[in-house]
């Protein structure tokens, strides 16, 4: 297998993790309180969540968060592509 692009792996991992998020700012939206709390609680390995659970998503967050997650994905997408090209020159 040739090298990975690293460019191509943090757009790639970027808009991964955009996407995942979406899907649970959806999920969030559209679901009951009780229920995302026991996803939440079950993601969150025995970390209560119900006290801090909010109905209210503004969309300025909504957006700030997706930035953020988009350049944390990018970033482990590229860091991941180098690390990767690095190794499989030595294997």
């Amino acid at each position: 297998m040739g090298n990975i692009n690293p460019n191509a792996a943090a757009l790639a991992g970027g808009i991964t993790v955009d996407a995942i998020s979406i899907i649970c700012l959806v999920f969030v939206v559209i679901a009951p309180i009780g229920t995302v709390t026991s996803v939440a609680n079950s993601l969150f390995h025995g970390l209560d969540v119900s006290s801090i659970a909010v109905r209210s998503i503004s969309l300025g967050s909504s957006i700030l968060g997706l930035v953020i997650l988009f350049l944390l994905g990018a970033v482990s997408g590229y860091v991941f592509a180098f690390a990767y090209n690095k190794i499989s020159e030595k294997v």
